[in-house]
């Protein structure tokens, strides 16, 4: 599974999530409502990220949706 993962990273440039996978996972940031559903969210996205299913960009672009997020909930 790792050799698909890296040979898949190759061939996108490093991106192996799609486009549905990306708009799933900000669905999930947008459902959550409470500091602690986020803190485990941001928990979840990065077991995703260390698992190759996540890019930098993606798993950044995730954690400035979260951070603002508990910005606003103070």
């Amino acid at each position: 599974m790792l050799l698909q993962v890296d040979n898949l990273r190759a061939r996108n440039g490093g991106n192996v999530m799609n486009s549905s996978e990306y708009n799933s996972a900000v669905l999930r940031v947008n459902k959550a409502n409470t500091k602690e559903e986020l803190n485990k969210l941001e928990k979840s996205l990065i077991r995703c990220y260390n698992a190759g299913v996540l890019n930098e960009k993606e798993l950044s672009k995730l954690d400035e949706k979260i951070m603002h997020k508990l910005a606003l909930l103070g």
